[in-house]
């Protein structure tokens, strides 16, 4: 899939006034990695309207915002690094070992916005703090094809052990009740207003799909996990558990 990948750079911290000034203040600027799909014309509506859910759920999305260049719209990912170094590839098993939680919330959320794709270059465990993050979500939503991939997902978890690295990881679901929970009960101006956000890149029409997609597949959440949690296919590992997910 082509993809354009450029970064946008910050000088050098420049401290503002003098040492003695209360407080100190520098001028840091900021680095991002800033992408275009050459292929997704949806790709920053999906990045942006994940980023605001996701965010408001508690899950540890960079922020980003979407930047026009040359007339042409690309999505920035902040970067929270002096090198400007990517993040090195995610290890999904020690991911799930040392954070189950975090990591079920990962799974619960990608399988409300239909994110199939969390490969190892789409997420990083920092195994020193205990941290997780999650990045690129320009597959999820109207993927490349618009409101009529929010309704091929109908009825489908949208996620599969082959391109999900931690649902392939995952072994139970103690905490389950909790993201589906976070989930259902966001507020629905909420979800309208991440939508509404995007309403540069994606058009009423499609905006109104979207919100009556999110709007009713968190109410199916559950019923999703309950069919999939013993497909193989989708959870593998998921069969030797004594947490289970009930209707």
């Amino acid at each position: 899939m082509p993809v354009i990948d450029y970064q946008l750079w910050a000088g050098p911290a420049k401290q503002w006034g003098t040492a003695d000034d209360d407080p100190v203040l520098y001028d840091v600027g900021i680095h991002a990695l800033a992408k275009r799909n050459l292929v997704n014309e949806y790709e920053v509506a999906n990045e942006l309207i994940a980023l605001t859910l996701g965010q408001a759920l508690g899950l540890p999305i960079p922020s980003g915002f979407p930047v026009s260049i040359d007339s042409h719209r690309y999505f920035c990912s902040m970067i929270v690094a002096q090198t400007g170094d990517r993040l090195p590839p995610g290890d999904a098993k020690i991911a799930v070992a040392s954070n189950e939680f975090l990591c079920t919330g990962t799974v619960v959320f990608d399988a409300w916005i239909g994110n199939f794709d969390r490969h190892r270059r789409n997420f990083h465990f920092d195994e020193e703090d205990n941290r997780l993050y999650l990045i690129d979500h320009g597959n999820s939503l109207f993927g490349e094809n618009g409101a009529s991939r929010l309704a091929d997902l109908k009825g489908k978890i949208g996620i599969y052990a082959s391109a999900h690295d931690i649902a392939r990881e995952m072994k139970g679901w103690q905490h389950f009740d909790e993201w589906e929970g976070r989930i259902r009960e966001l507020p629905e101006y909420q979800i309208r207003n991440a939508i509404e956000a995007a309403s540069d890149d994606i058009d009423l029409i499609e905006q109104n799909a979207c919100i009556d997609f999110l709007l009713s597949r968190r109410t199916q959440l559950r019923d999703l996990f309950v069919d999939a949690q013993n497909d193989p296919d989708v959870f593998p590992k998921a069969g030797s558990t004594l947490f289970t997910i009930e209707k």
